[in-house]
């Protein structure tokens, strides 16, 4: 195993600090040298701190090992309102897809991915009054991949099961009260779990198989503006960062639901604006987050030891950065984000990023 983590650049040799989510089983819903790779399994918590008040980082956090040159904005028009955006393997060909919500068109664009590029054809499904971003996962452990869809103003989830050849069925709705914004996924096998926010705080759905889950459970985390990102350690551990009154928190969820730990975010990332869900081509593995104009990749190991590191700039002030992925495959991340207004069509975003 190499000294440093995926994604980030290994320290200098004399230095002496460092550095799916998917689902399975019958219910599946929802840094070098030796001293820089033991600070990294836990040790130490953070290597290079960020400096508290920090609007742009580029000076402070170490590239990684796949960071942008720049990234190269691509504008299509959509269908009216479209707030959100998610990223899944949707039609199960190994390639990301992106899953635009769009609220005033009652719908999701589906953008499907293909080899050795980003994203092109693209359809629309009618969902309904979609309220956020959607879940990729597979609920009825049947092989392919399903849609989850939040209904915030009608209280439910919609569960859209896929049947093969990039066609959808509407599968019946879960009732769900406090109303569900934003849902993402996190966990793996027993331990696969939904999150989405209502209320200003985060809860959790332990799906039990096709569409009867368990109740829900309050994480005690608050998602203050729905702002919160799911994603996943190594060990398969699922992590979740939200935006309370006292800041950005990072806790890892527990084999059981309401129990949670907390972990530490590097110093200064407090004054990110937004953060989103780092994927590859298994799921969300990492942190997104945007600190001025530049973007961090933020990794947290099993034990919740994490490491920030610098993936690019983003200087689009219009969009609103959803998702981070490598889309086209070629190592380098790629950006999805959208540009809306109330009433009227909007820009579905795809920026390609490029060394």
């Amino acid at each position: 195993m190499p000294p440093s983590a995926p994604g980030i650049a290994a320290p200098a040799p004399t230095r002496s600090g460092a550095l799916l989510v998917g689902f399975g089983g019958t219910a599946a819903l929802l840094a070098a040298g030796l001293s820089a790779w033991t600070a990294w399994r836990g040790t130490s918590p953070v290597d290079r701190p960020l400096p508290t008040g920090a609007s742009d980082v580029s000076a402070e956090v170490p590239a990684c090992a796949d960071a942008a040159r720049e990234f190269t904005p691509q504008r299509t028009l959509g269908p009216v309102e479209t707030i959100d955006a998610s990223v899944g393997d949707l039609d199960g060909d190994g390639h990301l897809d992106v899953i635009y919500s769009n609220q005033g068109d009652e719908s999701v664009t589906l953008a499907w991915g293909r080899a050795g590029g980003l994203p092109d054809t693209r359809e629309t499904l009618a969902v309904g009054r979609v309220s956020g971003a959607t879940a990729v996962t597979d609920v009825d452990a049947d092989g392919v991949p399903d849609l989850v869809v939040p209904h915030r103003d009608e209280a439910r989830f919609t569960v859209w099961r896929g049947r093969g050849a990039r066609r959808f069925e509407n599968a019946g709705s879960v009732s769900q009260a406090p109303s569900p914004g934003q849902v993402q996924v996190a966990g793996v096998g027993s331990a696969a779990r939904l999150l989405f926010d209502a209320d200003g705080f985060l809860f959790v759905r332990h799906p039990s198989g096709g569409t009867r889950w368990r109740p829900h459970v309050t994480l005690s985390a608050p998602a203050r503006n729905g702002q919160f990102a799911a994603f996943s350690s190594r060990d398969g551990t699922s992590w979740v960062v939200a935006r309370g009154n006292a800041g950005w928190e990072l806790r890892g969820i527990g084999t059981t639901p309401d129990r949670t730990r907390r972990a530490n975010l590097p110093a200064g990332v407090d004054t990110a604006s937004h953060v989103v869900s780092w994927w590859n081509a298994t799921g969300p593995v990492a942190l997104g987050m945007l600190v001025g104009s530049d973007l961090l990749r933020v990794d947290v190991n099993d034990s919740g030891a994490s490491r920030a590191c610098r993936s690019g700039k983003w200087t689009d002030p219009g969009a609103a950065l959803e998702v981070i992925a490598d889309l086209d495959a070629d190592g380098t991340p790629d950006l999805v984000a959208t540009e809306t207004c109330s009433g009227c069509t909007s820009n579905q975003i795809v920026a390609r990023g490029v060394r």
